[in-house]
Parts: C-alpha cells; structure tokens; sequence
C-alpha cells in the first residue's frame, strides 16, 4: 500500500536488469516461520505491521540472524517497532522529523562518492529523520545528519535510510533506456545513491554458518559398532602365550617336541577365532544411533541463535520410522538411492512436521539440519586487553560444557582461551597456536582428535582473510568478507565445543544419541582504560606490506589481499607495517615478539626496525629454518605513528649468495619462504586526548 516505497524497490529492480516482481505483506500475512522466509532474497520494511505480530517479528529477526537482508525505511518504522526487532542492537537516538525541500546527498566515503547525483528540489517536502546512529556504517549524509547507513545484524546485514523514497529515485523521461519486455521496466529511475545501496542490499541471503559436511568425519567416527577391548586382546593373546608355552614344556618333558608343529598354527587359530567372535559380538550390540554436529550462530547480547547441522543416522536392520519435530527444527535426509519412493514432508502446526512412507535402508544416512530458537538468557561475550592479554566474561546459559575454545581473527590466525567455572576467561599471548594447530594440548584425545579435525576443515587456509582488491575499471578499492569454510568474519570470533542443543527433532530407532556443537560468538572487545598494562595476542595485530621509506613500490614476498608469504628464490627485502588495535590506543609501546616460521635453507635473515626515518639492524639468523622468536625492547623502534602502528623490515639473503658447485651441477634452486609471520606486543594504555566536539 506505499506506492513510494513500491517504486523505490521496482526501480533498482528494474535498473539492475531484474524482473519487477516484489511481494507485498499486508497485516497478518508474514508467516510465522524464519524457514518460510528463505523464498525471499532481500525484505523491506516500510510500516509498523510487524509490531503487532509477535511470531511473525520473531521470525523475521532470525531471519536476519540467519543470514538475511533487511532494508528498514526509518521514516515509515516506529523507533519501537525497530528496537523489539533488533533488540539491544539497535543503538539509535532521534531527534526529530524535519521536511525538506532541497535534497543534496553527501557522500561519506569514496565509494559512495563515485555514485552521486546533482542537487535537486521538491514542491512538496521529503520527510527526513533526524537520527544520531552508532556502531554503524554511514554512507551519505542529508545536511550532515545521516540519510543512509548499515549495521551487521548476526550474519545478516541491515540498510537504513532515514530520507523519504521519493528522494531516491526520478520520473522515466524520452532519454533514458527503454525495455520492451514489460517485467523489466519501470515508470522511475533509481538516482545514483540509490543504486549504490542496492548492490549490497539485492545480494541474496547467505548461505547457512558453514557447510554441514565439515562435520562428517566426525560423525562417522561417533557411528558404529565399538572395537574390541585392548583388554580383551591382551588375555586372548597373554592366554595364547601361555598355553603354547606351557605345551611345549609338557611336550618335550615327554619327547614328543614335533607335535609342536601341529599344536602351534591349531593355538593361533583358536586365539583369531576367539577375536574374531568377540568383534562380531561387539558389531551385533552396537545400537542404533543418531550422531548430531551442530553450528550454532549466536549474537552478542541476544538469547537468539541459528543452528545448522548435520546429523548421521545408524541402523542395523534398516528403519521406517518417522522423522519429525514438534519443536521447530527441521531435517532433510539425503535421499540418495531412495529413488521411486512416495516420501513427503507433511507440515501440521507451527513446529510440527514428519516424514512419512520414508523407509531408512541398513547402514548410515545423512540428514542435514536447520532450526532458529532463544536460549534461557543473551549471551554475553565481552573482553578488553590487560596484563594477561584478552580477558573478560562469558555468560552462555543454556550452552553447557564449553570446551576447545578459541578466538580467531580475520587475517591471522587464533590463540586458545581458557574458561574457568565463573565464566571468566583469559587468551594470553602465550596461549597463540601453531598454524593449522586449534585445540591447545600436548597429547590429544580421542574427542580432541575429532574436534581438531573439525576446525581444521572449518578453517581451512583457502579464503581465510579478508581480502581488499583493486577494481582497475573503477580505480576504486573494493573489500570482499572474509570468508573461511562458509564463515563469514569481519571481526574476532569465539568459537567452543558445546554439548548440542535440543532442535526438538525425533529420529526414528536411535537408542543412543552422540555428538556436539560447535559455538560460534562474535566478540566484543571494549576500549582499555588509560593507565592500564596491556598485552596483546599476535592474532590481535595485524600488519600489511608497505614501500621501503622514500620509496613507492614495495617487496611481493607478501601479498596483502590474500594474506599470505609467497615463495622466492633470490633475495627480497619486506617492509611492514602493524596495526595496534583502536581498543588499547593511545599506547605506549614497550616491547614486541616477533614469531616467524620460516624454510630458508642457505639464507640470512636479519629483521630491521625503524628510528624515525633510518633503519636499524635488530637481529641476524643465519641459514634460518623452522620457528624462530625475536624480542625488541628499542623504544625508538618501537614509537607509533599518528595511525597507531609500527615498521618493521625483513630481509633474506643478500647479494653475495650464491649456489654452491654442487647446487648448480645438480641443477638444484633453494627456494625460501615464510610460512608465517606474527607479533605480540606488551604496553601501557595513555589518557586520550580530549577534542574540541568533546568539550
């Protein structure tokens, strides 16, 4: 029923080269399900209907969590609509509501710069909010006040315009394009600014947490009959020993030593024949089983949380069971092989749904898992840097037995976290983990084992950073998320092992029920206090490669938009540049340690500190292999710039190097290359300054 806010939707439809086809919700039409929301690729919201529909409000919420795109028109949405639908995260005051009939939109970026559009004038006033936002992402501004802004929401992504649509878009005229095809065209143009908010806002929902079958391994070795005891195998073969030993005795007290021959291959077949039942007796009892691995999505702040999974059914004999839920979650087996059934999913209720005419065949079968719910309390998930490194609390009712727990950050790597019964926590910098390395023990268990392998195919190196790439057409710079194994982060992240939640999802047979969840919280890291001593994790101080100064180019021995050391063979000499995070600035830096891993057979490498503007030589390794650390404690090297960060050099080889007799007649190149380079730093917080605005 707003045709403004209709035009303003068809037109960037259209003006992408999209069908116009956009579906409108009247009262008590949104349906009370986040599932039933996935047919749609983006939601506007242009009214106060949700307010007065609970369940559709919730459902809408964790769709957003989920991974979906809302636009919210803050001119047509009550404040209070919008704050029971994001909660505590909606941190935005009004002031007022002003009309205006001089519209002029001003860029707050260069992005949003390249996509202006001239001044323009309106006979009847366009209502503009007046709204002091925070923790958000301004893109232009309307007289200084903001007009259009975006804020993450859990894994989805919220636009706010706070200026009326009609300010967005123009009439069609003779010289603009004209399509034919009647779902492609419209009577309105979306301006500039316009176009530029729906390159990002018309992206389709994103996938779920990451891909279920990370878990797969894991499952596969919680399902299945369990091995014959060790102690078992001892007596059998302690026991087959013994009587071989004592029947040789027997036999030569009565010299008849050459039925041994006979006597020995008939003891070793008794002893396998013994194992060998005792392995089909333990493959007989192995109960049917349902194994469960589940990612479960939290934000900060918020008892909602999204869970995908994957859940592994064990049946001896086969099943016809029915799969179903009365609690909300949902299950899709793999139907594989199931070719020629009648199976159909029946929904009865809200929540309730089963299965039927699905028969399960002997042996193992796949089901993948979603479901959206509310934990007993938020969950509270908020650190700040002291002495010991990241500390802080947890508050995590209804996830119970955290355990492996990490944090990782966007470009370089993670370091293990230490949880006691309060819920208090500690990652220090000693706690950081070895490249590839995610669960902090010496000699691991078997669940260990398995969990390891988890993060591992989780976070995995391939797409593990963000990346900035240069888009030559435009000479602009564009940030793609960082992305690694389906999990998108653009800040640090907690992730714990968990006991998994109940999805309310019944399984046909399963007398036993094994598995775990795998937590995944964004951090908080709030702002140090002045005065405090403060020790930072490698993971937290991130560096990119810069020209050596004076100079313009710089050394590709590290790639910055993959984050990643390349492989040379001859010398490079690597300038770089590390960022103190924005929560302990202003800083005195005191010290810093340098962890480089690195395969350099036949070099030298020599790490080189900046005063001012020259170079001073800190430390020299020769024929460097494997990990080596390196501690500067130089108060000159180490005084941060204006932008809060520090330079750093690092040099293999030189110039004089070169292949030996051997080498060269064998043909043999020394590549070198590091393999990962990371710094943690102690210092003491300083008082920051205070501006003029503060005064």
């Amino acid at each position: 029923s707003d045709e403004e806010a209709l035009n303003a939707i068809i037109a960037i439809r259209v003006g992408r080269g999209d069908v116009r086809n956009v579906k409108t919700f009247g009262e008590a039409q949104l349906p009370d399900m986040a599932e039933a929301l996935d047919a749609m690729d983006q939601l506007v919201i242009a009214g106060d209907g949700l307010g007065g529909d609970p369940a559709a409000l919730s459902a809408v919420r964790r769709w957003i969590l989920g991974g979906g795109r809302a636009w919210i028109l803050l001119d047509r949405v009550s404040p209070h609509v919008v704050e029971r639908l994001l909660g505590e995260s909606f941190a935005c005051g009004n002031v007022d509501r002003v009309g205006l009939t001089d519209i002029a939109f001003e860029p707050a970026d260069r992005d949003a710069a390249a996509f202006g559009t001239p001044p323009r004038q309106f006979e009847q006033p366009v209502d503009l909010v007046r709204v002091i936002p925070q923790n958000v992402r301004v893109r232009y501004r309307m007289n200084g006040w903001p007009a259009a802004f975006e804020q993450p929401f859990g894994r989805g992504r919220l636009l706010f315009t706070t200026l009326g649509p009609r300010a967005w878009y123009r009439p069609r005229t003779p010289a603009d394009p004209h399509n034919t095809d009647p779902r492609r065209t419209s009577s309105q143009v979306a301006l500039g600014p316009l176009e530029f908010l729906a390159a990002e806002f018309l992206s389709p929902k994103v996938s779920p947490a990451a891909d279920p079958s990370v878990f797969a391994p894991y499952l596969a070795e919680r399902i299945g009959y369990e091995v014959v005891d060790r102690r078992v195998v001892i007596a059998v073969l302690a026991g087959f020993c013994v009587v071989l030993g004592a029947a040789g005795l027997w036999l030569r007290g009565r010299g008849r030593s050459e039925l041994m021959r006979w006597l020995g291959p008939a003891a070793a077949v008794a002893a396998a024949l013994v194992l060998v039942a005792a392995g089909y007796a333990g493959r007989q009892a192995a109960p049917d089983t349902a194994a469960v691995g589940q990612f479960v999505h939290v934000l900060p702040g918020s008892s909602d949380f999204v869970l995908s999974g994957l859940a592994a059914l064990y049946h001896r004999e086969g099943s016809s069971g029915t799969i179903g839920s009365d609690g909300g979650g949902v299950a899709f087996p793999d139907l594989q092989g199931l070719e020629g059934g009648t199976g159909r999913m029946l929904w009865t209720d809200y929540g309730r749904w089963r299965w039927q005419n699905l028969t399960l065949p002997p042996g193992v079968r796949t089901a993948t898992m979603y479901d959206a719910g509310s934990l007993p309390s938020p969950v509270e998930f908020r650190a700040t840097f002291g002495p010991s490194g990241l500390e802080g609390r947890i508050s995590a009712e209804g996830l119970d037995d955290l355990s492996e727990a990490i944090v990782v950050t966007p470009h370089h790597g993670a370091v293990a976290v230490h949880i006691d019964e309060s819920g208090r926590f500690t990652a220090r910098p000693a706690d950081l983990l070895a490249p590839g390395q995610y669960v902090a023990s010496t000699l691991l268990s078997d669940e260990q084992r398995r969990r390891q392998t988890v993060y591992q195919r989780l976070l995995s190196a391939a797409g593990n950073g963000r990346a900035d790439e240069d888009d030559e057409s435009s000479g602009r710079t564009r940030t793609t998320a960082p992305v690694a194994g389906g999990v998108v982060r653009d800040r640090p992240l907690l992730l714990a092992f968990a006991r998994p939640l109940d999805a309310g999802l019944e399984f046909p047979d399963a007398t036993r029920r094994v598995g775990a969840a795998l937590v995944l919280v964004p951090a908080e890291i709030d702002r140090t206090p002045a005065g405090t001593s403060v020790a930072v994790p490698a993971p937290f101080v991130t560096y990119r490669a810069g020209p050596r100064p004076g100079e313009i180019s710089y050394s590709p021995a590290y790639d910055n938009g993959r984050h990643r050391w390349n492989e040379f063979t001859g010398p490079k000499e690597t300038w770089l540049r590390f960022q103190v995070p924005p929560e302990v600035l202003p800083l005195k830096l005191e010290r810093a340690r340098i962890i480089i891993k690195i395969s350099g057979p036949s070099r030298r490498l020599e790490l080189v500190g900046l005063a001012g503007r020259r170079a001073r030589s800190l430390a020299v390794r020769s024929e460097p292999l494997g990990t080596l650390s390196f501690d500067i404690d130089r108060p000159e090297v180490l005084a941060l710039d204006e932008g809060g960060g520090f330079s750093l050099g690092v040099f293999v080889g030189d110039e004089t190097m070169r292949p030996d007799d051997a080498d060269l007649r064998e043909g043999v190149v020394r590549n070198w290359q590091i393999e990962s380079l990371r710094a943690s730093i102690h210092g003491t917080t300083l008082p920051r300054p205070t501006t003029e605005s503060e005064h």
